[in-house]
């Protein structure tokens, strides 16, 4: 590697690592798959930010993990 290739990639790992990463729950389903079906099940526009809170949300209501909860409040 060059000089700027590795000073690039030491900049981008360390940007991957800052990041709040978060799973979904919708397993191998496409967001827009999810998208279409909540919008014709409830009848209504489902907005990007309604469509993370049903990605990120166990059945049973409660968040995924403690960094999705920081994400959604």
């Amino acid at each position: 590697k060059t000089e700027a290739a590795r000073i690039k990639s030491e900049k981008n790992k360390a940007t991957r690592a800052s990041q709040l990463n978060s799973t979904h729950t919708i397993g191998s389903r496409v967001f827009a798959v999810v998208l279409d079906q909540t919008e014709l099940k409830e009848n209504i526009k489902v907005g990007r930010a309604e469509l993370y809170v049903i990605t990120h949300t166990k059945r049973n209501g409660k968040p995924l993990m403690n960094t999705v909860v920081i994400k959604l409040y």
